[in-house]
């Protein structure tokens, strides 16, 4: 088996690859061929800068992936962008515990340059003393929850078998293997969660963390069809923390034979409930323009459509509120937290669908969603994305100024 392991000596941080069975002569054919040869998807290697021993019998080849640089804030290795194919600067403290696992992910995919594909353009600081620096021990825990190779595959598998159902009969329900296994490493990873001593600098990381997150899954739906809704929600509990509690998948009663499903319930810290519609970010817009409406935009039927659940859903909820909550707090008795209940008391909506509307749409959609009173408000996912972003700004302009002001007591500190 390869073996990949980093080294600190002198100014440099190297990596020393050894290849299967210790034979080195592929690469070297390799660079026959060709100037450059990507390792492992990952490290771009450049014949001229790679020693290879004169002994024939050398086992493995030795490469710089980054550079010491002395800062205000204490020493930092620069990582090599050509090495690692980036735009951006990746700071590493000098006191972290490097791996390659910190570049490597399942199947050999480059996580820095998945960084770079997603928007990441500012200065990224690993460890240290920089305000705006990832913890070394959040940063693993970023890592450990990328896609594993065992859960690609399984995700294939269940991609492929609910296809194949439409066609033949399927022994194995490989759909419930795949979501077992989310849950089992979901619980596996949770046991490591970070405890942060500033809740300022956490709650900078945590809105990083999802925003980062979305816009992979606004680059690859595929790839999150499974669990969409499950991510979703952590992006609501992050922008309203006010939601303490979340159910997915509500059954409610209605006046015909099949209940009402919700997307989400969403419970405030006194049990108030609200509930929320979450429909796939489609291409297509959200209101059109007609000559019947004096060239006025209205919503699309999908728009429409949307609003109208959410209210058959607020109607039927309140319709017969007492019965309702006591069948909603019966149900999920056993997970609810102690002496907390679910209480209907002028619920309202929250719709996230769609994608950006153009500027000449914005004033009539604000009007569409004002319009309707029991809806909170419409979402498109490009508002995620603004909300998100604007929120980092905020705590990254504190911790500026917090910084300074620190700075200045300290100094006064000292001069008293």
């Amino acid at each position: 088996m390869a073996v990949l392991e980093v080294h600190k000596e002198s100014d440099y941080l190297y990596m020393v690859y050894t290849p299967e069975q210790n034979n080195l002569d592929w690469l070297r054919r390799k660079f026959n061929d060709a100037d450059t040869y990507f390792l492992k998807k990952t490290f771009l290697l450049n014949k001229n800068e790679i020693e290879f021993d004169s002994d024939a019998n050398a086992t493995s080849i030795t490469f710089k992936i980054a550079k010491e640089n002395h800062l205000d804030e204490g020493v930092y290795f620069l990582l090599d962008k050509y090495v690692f194919g980036i735009s951006f600067n990746f700071y590493i403290a000098e006191e972290c515990n490097v791996t390659e696992k910190w570049f490597i992910g399942a199947r050999n995919t480059s996580v820095l340059r998945i960084m770079e594909s997603i928007g990441v353009s500012e200065d990224f600081f690993v460890g240290g003393k920089k305000s705006e620096s990832v913890s070394e021990r959040e940063y693993k825990k970023m890592i450990k929850s990328l896609p594993t190779a065992t859960e690609l595959n399984k995700y294939v598998t269940s991609r492929l078998c609910n296809e194949l159902r439409n066609f033949v009969g399927i022994k194995h329900d490989s759909e419930s293997e795949f979501h077992k296994y989310l849950r089992q490493r979901n619980e596996m990873l949770s046991n490591g969660d970070v405890s942060e001593n500033d809740y300022a600098d956490f709650n900078l990381k945590r809105y990083e963390s999802v925003l980062m997150n979305l816009k992979l899954m606004l680059r690859d739906e595929n790839a999150y069809e499974l669990r969409w809704e499950k991510e979703i929600v952590k992006i609501i509990q992050v922008l309203y923390p006010k939601y303490v509690v979340c159910k997915e998948q509500v059954s409610i009663k209605s006046s015909k034979k099949t209940p009402l499903r919700i997307d989400l319930l969403l419970g405030d810290a006194d049990g108030n409930i609200d509930v929320v519609e979450i429909k796939r970010p489609h291409k297509m817009s959200l209101l059109t323009k007609t000559n019947s409406y004096r060239d006025n935009y209205v919503p699309l039927r999908e728009l429409s459509g949307t609003i109208m659940q959410c209210e058959k859903y607020i109607y039927h909820m309140t319709r017969n509120a007492a019965e309702t909550e006591k069948r909603l707090n019966l149900k999920f008795k056993k997970t609810l937290p102690r002496n907390y209940s679910f209480r209907i008391v002028n619920p309202k909506a929250l719709i996230i669908m769609g994608r950006d509307v153009s500027d000449s749409q914005k004033l009539d959609f604000e009007i569409v969603k004002r319009k309707y009173k029991n809806v909170i408000d419409i979402i498109t996912y490009d508002d995620l994305l603004r909300r998100l972003q604007t929120s980092i700004d905020f705590f990254k302009q504190n911790a500026v100024v917090r910084n300074s002001h620190e700075n200045a007591r300290n100094n006064k500190q000292e001069m008293s």
